[in-house]
């Protein structure tokens, strides 16, 4: 059987700059801009498709980011917080055409708002928060075989909330109790079909205790209340179809750790 050698060699320059001010001692504001690029070869790669004649001189993917922020220290420190405003376009996006083969035929745009908080609220209360808002739209892109128009579509496993908190309490006699959550909205598949993920939240456990200064014990148990939940679908069409997949989140676990400092 006679086989062929593909490669593709990509050189590219990602450039990174921004903008610091501090209007206090406690406060500060940022600008930040940034590039970089993904190689078309990765995700062939990792779909298994491989390089062939017409994917092997695909240029790279271009990525663009801008940032405002600004964070904040409170309460002689203990507390902390931070909002951004971001916006991450991607051009030159890789597109799967009905028939599988490849194209650098999209452009795709993500903007949105993060909010965090992180403190000490008291002696022995610490708490972890942040909720994220995104906007994705495609820009350009082909519509699929059957017709469906995926420009002004939201992009696919991206959810437009998020949030994410971690709080624990430290009670007298080395012990330490947390307690954390994750909430993803609704969002879609993908931005070429109507369909959805559902929602989902996903309650963490935490109990540490301090046997002596060398010795912890900790018990986390992960998705306290075994919830069923689909984090993403990779999906792919055509030839590379054989790499579609529904990824679960994980199911309940418990890990018991120990930890001895000398």
């Amino acid at each position: 059987m006679k086989t062929s050698k593909r490669a593709s060699d990509d050189a590219k320059v990602s450039a990174r700059t921004g903008l610091v001010f501090k209007p206090t001692e406690n406060g500060r504001i940022y600008a930040a801009w940034g590039n970089s690029f993904n190689p078309s070869a990765e995700n062939l790669a990792s779909t298994g498709s491989g390089l062939n004649a017409n994917t092997e001189e695909l240029a790279p993917e271009k990525n663009e980011t801008w940032e405002l922020g600004t964070k904040w220290e409170l309460l002689d420190k203990r507390l902390e917080l931070d909002a951004a405003l971001f916006r991450v376009e991607k051009s030159n996006a890789r597109e799967t055409m009905s028939d599988g083969s490849t194209q650098l035929a999209g452009k795709k745009r993500v903007q949105g708002v993060e909010l965090g908080l992180t403190g000490r609220m008291t002696e022995h209360w610490n708490l972890f928060a942040n909720y994220t808002f995104l906007n994705s739209e495609t820009l350009k892109a082909a519509d699929t075989a059957s017709g469906i128009a995926r420009k002004g579509q939201a992009l696919g496993n991206t959810p437009p909330r998020s949030l994410n908190l971690w709080t624990t309490y430290e009670w007298p006699a080395g012990w330490t109790l947390g307690y954390g959550t994750r909430y993803v909205s609704e969002r879609n598949v993908t931005s070429s079909t109507q369909a959805k993920l559902d929602a989902y939240w996903v309650h963490n456990a935490m109990l540490s205790y301090k046997v002596n200064r060398n010795l912890d014990l900790q018990l986390n148990v992960n998705n306290l209340f075994d919830k069923d939940y689909v984090e993403r679908v990779r999906q792919q069409s055509g030839s590379t179809a054989r790499s579609s997949a529904i990824e679960y989140g994980d199911a309940r676990s418990a890990i018991m750790t120990a930890s001895y400092s000398f």
